[in-house]
């Protein structure tokens, strides 16, 4: 490419044709925006940095964008370096995603940030998207991060987790903590190896942290809490529902449960896990939190529990009851365990929840108990649960001698209800 005079003509070679352009007062800007883009990016390929930046800031926005589009990425970074901030930004704005994409990750991150400062987050989200990882991420950590984060929560979260991991980890944390917790949540949620899902999860400050396990599906959040500290559990589980801590503590192992929970804990968190895991947290309480934990828990939590002690301890559990939990817990107790702790309980509590259980249950424990008391508890059920009890009870005659030890008035409506 060459330039030379010709009187009042500036005669331009490319491609080996000539281009005129008449007048003294007609720039090089103009001279280039009236030749075909591609012999215009040639023309500006053959000067230095400095004349073509200055060119290229000359011409009107669409010609000098149809010219960056035909330079190399490297040339085109060179030029939008070399002008002003907010003109290489619309410049930079108006190029093709890929292309601008390319050419941003050719400057230099210290040298890009008052220039992305003026480009939208959306379209820097693009531009970024379109980069290669490494690059991008320097740029990203080029940013401040209310910027960074605003631009983070734009990107598909995938996209967001890998530049997270590819960033310092001082930056990770600050675009973390400048995001909403809901968007952390998905961004984590995104991560598919446990190791990365760790690694960003260190980076995010304790206060975070409990907004974002609380977001968490319940398997990633126990991946999470599984391999955290335990101090730093704890912290977490003070901060933490007892509901979303019952959840996080399932899929770890009991030994470990145990020792990151408090006693007063363990009560608030058993009667929220599932039945198995509460059998196994409330049964390595001492005996006071144990009674205390068994007094909160759901009836057929509660049975599951009192089956693994002894009938003592049962009946002081019982004791501990409000009327409603030692109804619904007697109807799930094994029968041998009934049988051990009825005559500890309140007649009428006894007649209720015989009125609950299933008939052949009622039957079975009725069979194995002292006439006496049996007589007892089928006067207190209702007269329809007693009568289906005792004529399903074994062996044969056994009901006719309950029946004998009831009252007359309560023989006859036991008796008004059989088939």
């Amino acid at each position: 490419m060459s330039v030379e005079a010709s009187g009042s003509a500036q005669v331009v070679q490319a491609f080996r044709d000539a281009y005129v352009t008449f007048g003294k007062d007609r720039t090089e800007a103009q001279a280039l925006m009236g030749m075909p883009a591609q012999a215009a990016a040639e023309a500006l390929l053959a000067m230095d940095d400095a004349e073509a930046a200055a060119i290229i800031a000359e011409m009107d926005e669409s010609a000098a964008v149809r010219r960056l589009e035909l330079l190399p990425a490297a040339r085109a970074a060179r030029l939008l370096v070399l002008m002003d901030e907010r003109l290489s930004a619309r410049r930079l704005l108006k190029l093709s995603v890929d292309h601008g994409a390319s050419v941003l990750a050719c400057i230099p991150a210290t040298h890009a940030g008052g220039m992305l400062a003026e480009i939208s987050q959306s379209h820097l989200a693009m531009l970024v998207t379109a980069m290669p990882l490494r690059l991008a991420a320097a740029q990203i950590t080029a940013l401040p991060a209310a910027n960074s984060s605003a631009v983070l929560a734009i990107l598909p979260v995938s996209r967001a987790a890998d530049l997270l991991l590819a960033v310092p980890d001082e930056t990770a944390a600050a675009m973390l903590t400048a995001l909403p917790a809901h968007h952390t949540a998905q961004i984590l949620e995104s991560v598919g190896d446990v190791g990365a899902l760790v690694g960003l999860t260190a980076r995010v400050p304790n206060s975070m942290l409990v907004a974002v396990l609380g977001r968490l599906r319940p398997d990633r959040a126990a991946a999470i809490f599984s391999v955290l500290p335990d101090s730093t559990v704890r912290s977490l589980l003070a901060a933490l529902p007892g509901r979303r801590c019952a959840e996080l503590l399932a899929p770890l192992p009991i030994q470990r449960v145990m020792s990151l929970l408090s006693e007063a804990q363990v009560v608030e968190v058993a009667p929220l896990s599932p039945v198995a895991r509460a059998v196994e947290m409330v049964t390595r309480l001492p005996k006071r939190s144990l009674i205390q934990a068994t007094a909160v828990l759901p009836g057929e939590t509660a049975a599951a529990v009192l089956a693994e002690l002894p009938a003592a301890t049962v009946s002081r559990a019982l004791d501990a009851m409000s009327d409603e939990m030692v109804v619904e817990t007697v109807t799930h107790l094994p029968i041998t365990l009934v049988c051990d702790v009825l005559g500890s309980l309140p007649v009428d509590l006894l007649g209720t929840a015989f009125g609950r259980m299933p008939i052949r249950k009622a039957s079975r424990v009725l069979s194995r108990i002292s006439l006496d008391l049996a007589a007892v508890v089928a006067e207190a059920m209702p007269a329809r649960q007693a009568a289906e009890a005792l004529e399903v009870m074994q062996p044969y005659g056994r009901s006719v001698e309950v029946m004998r030890r009831m009252t007359a008035e309560s023989r006859r409506g036991v008796r008004a209800c059989m088939r």
